[in-house]
Parts: C-alpha cells; sequence; structure tokens
C-alpha cells in the first residue's frame, strides 16, 4: 500500500499496483493507473460510507469494495492496514490523517 497526500492537502491517495482510492474531506471515489497518472473514476460516494458498501464484489459491481480490498490486502501486516477503512466509515477524521502524514 502506497500512501500519498496531496500538496496541497485536499486528498489522499491510497493505492496497490494499479488500483485504490481517492478520498478527500467529504468524499471518495476509486481510482485506477493509466498513462502514470491515477484518475478518478466510478461514481463519488459520500462519507462516511457504510460498511455494506465497501464489500468487494467479484462482479465489479462495487469497484469501491473491490479497490479497498486490494489496497488492504497489499497492507497486510502492516500497522496502517485499518487506516483506510477507518477513514472511509468515519471512524477517524480526515484531518487526522492529513495532519499526520
Amino acid at each position: 500500500m502506497v500512501k500519498t497526500v496531496s500538496s496541497d492537502g485536499i486528498w489522499i491517495d491510497y493505492t496497490a499496483e494499479r488500483v485504490g482510492v481517492r478520498v478527500r474531506r467529504d468524499a471518495c471515489r476509486p481510482i485506477i493507473l493509466e498513462r502514470g497518472r491515477w484518475n478518478e473514476y466510478g461514481v463519488p460516494y459520500a462519507l462516511p460510507v457504510k460498511e455494506g458498501e465497501l464489500a468487494a464484489s467479484k462482479t465489479g459491481f462495487s469497484t469501491l469494495g473491490s479497490n479497498l480490498a486490494k489496497v488492504e490486502e497489499s497492507a497486510a501486516g502492516d500497522t496502517r492496514q485499518a487506516e483506510l477503512r477507518n477513514l472511509l466509515t468515519g471512524r477517524i477524521p480526515f484531518d487526522n490523517v492529513t495532519a499526520a502524514a
């Protein structure tokens, strides 16, 4: 897992391989690496996200859930593994995460 905070602190990217999640203060979106750039795709999800919306789906129905699962898998054993899920569900505030970066 790679965590990147934008220079202006407006968003945080959590990435693994070619997918990830971009989190802003009030919303998040799945992202994908295309031609060397991280691009948002799919619908935005208002924060906090309900835990049920974060379930990964093999059908691709929930790209947010699938991307979250990939990021969490890549962070196995890392103390920051739960950070993204906790941020998405509102267990930790956005400002706490950007301040700690």
